[in-house]
This record gives C-alpha cells, sequence and structure tokens, in this order.
C-alpha cells in the first residue's frame, strides 16, 4: 500500500515515490508495477496516452487513481488531469482507449478526478468488479465510461458517481450473462445505457437512458 506520483517534468526512470521523484506518464506508473492498495496521485496536465491496467486491486486494497486538480497532493497549484486519445488534442482520437483494462484486471479499482478527452472509449474495463468510476469529465467522445463482459460473465457491484458528458459518449453496463448485480449510478448527466439485464440502482440522474433496444428521456432518480 504505496502512495505514488505521476506528473509533467518526471521521468518514467524515477521511482515515483515523491513528488520531486515522479514518474512521467500513467503507463510508467503503472508498470513500476502498482500493486493492490497503491496510490496513484496524477499531476495536471495532458496524458496522451492508453493507460493499460495491469493488476486487480482486491476487497480492503484497492487500486486509486486520483487526478489531483487541486496540486494538495502534486504540485502546489492544481489544474486539470486530462487522458487525451489525440495527439494533437483536437483531432480524430489516435488512440482507442484512454484507460483500459483486459479481463479482470480492473477490479477493485477506482479512478477518480480525470477528463477523458478525444478517445473512442474514455475508460473501459472488461469482467471487472467493484470498480468506481467518480467526479470524471467526459469530452466528444462516442463512449464515455464502460463496463463490460463476456459470454458468461458479468461485472458486478459498479459504481458510477458524479460523472458528466460534454457533446456525446455515455456510461454503460453492457453485460452478457443472465445479469449484473449489485452496481450503482448516481448524480451523472448524460446518456446512459444499461444492457443485457444489467439494470443498476440510480438516482439523482439526467439523462438518456437505453434499455433492450428500448429508448426513452427521463430523470432518474
Amino acid at each position: 500500500m504505496t502512495d505514488r506520483y505521476v506528473g509533467k517534468g518526471g521521468s518514467d526512470g524515477a521511482n515515483g515515490l515523491s513528488w520531486a521523484n515522479r514518474k512521467l506518464t500513467l503507463n510508467g506508473v503503472e508498470d513500476t508495477p502498482v500493486v493492490a492498495g497503491d496510490t496513484i496521485y496524477v499531476g495536471p496536465g495532458i496524458y496522451r496516452e492508453t493507460l493499460t491496467c495491469d493488476v486487480p486491486g482486491t476487497s480492503g486494497n484497492i487500486i486509486t487513481y486520483i487526478g489531483d486538480v487541486t496540486g494538495e497532493n502534486t504540485d502546489g497549484i492544481g489544474g486539470p488531469v486530462t487522458v487525451c486519445g489525440s495527439d494533437d488534442d483536437i483531432g480524430l482520437a489516435d488512440r482507442t482507449y484512454g484507460i483500459y483494462a483486459a479481463s479482470g484486471n480492473g477490479d477493485y479499482r477506482t479512478f477518480r478526478g480525470f477528463i477523458f478527452r478525444g478517445s473512442t472509449y474514455g475508460l473501459q474495463l472488461i469482467d471487472s468488479d467493484n470498480v468506481i468510476y467518480e467526479d470524471c469529465i467526459s469530452v466528444d467522445q462516442p463512449t464515455s465510461f464502460l463496463i463490460s463482459s463476456g459470454a458468461g460473465q458479468a461485472s458486478n457491484n459498479a459504481t458510477f458517481r458524479r460523472l458528466a458528458s460534454i457533446y456525446g459518449g455515455f456510461a454503460q453496463l453492457n453485460n452478457n450473462d443472465s445479469g449484473s448485480y449489485g452496481s450503482v449510478v448516481e448524480n451523472i448527466f448524460m446518456m446512459a445505457a444499461y444492457n443485457n439485464n444489467a439494470e443498476p440502482k440510480s438516482k439523482k440522474c439526467a439523462c438518456r437512458r437505453k434499455l433492450g433496444g428500448e429508448k426513452e428521456y427521463l430523470t432518474l432518480r
């Protein structure tokens, strides 16, 4: 259970164990490697990469990535923390994902305080349980925050909290088994799609919701 640091002006050759010795990239710190229980503070700036999650957290030892917009734990100044899929920051996506986890590697992970921009998928975790997305913004992306599963699999206990989408994008639970259990969506403003018996508990959300191919506009409470 270690605090790790990422920020502009850092080096992936550094140990990442303090702001003075910060890593430069998200993958640089992930490949340290991070272990269950670690907290990663990401300083203000634009990160033009796909963070690929290598290992899951565990119950009671969540791996947490925090976009430190206040600067309290990083540069002391703060500012937006952006994961960008476009190399020129304004064009079409050069990368499919902002953050990605293959089957199970997203278990017990939290992502907080990020702006996702310019990717096809802002954040996608596959067959991952006990995931929290909170205090994040998606800008101009077809899919903002996605948890999906393969045949016979489920992604359970996901939390989508205090999320917003600008110019498209949605939060989606897309499961291909008989259902997904224990998931919560609250305080979001975006289009949301919950497919294949993956209907979560929802409250204080303003969104366009899609269920089983039917579309309707409503406010979830």
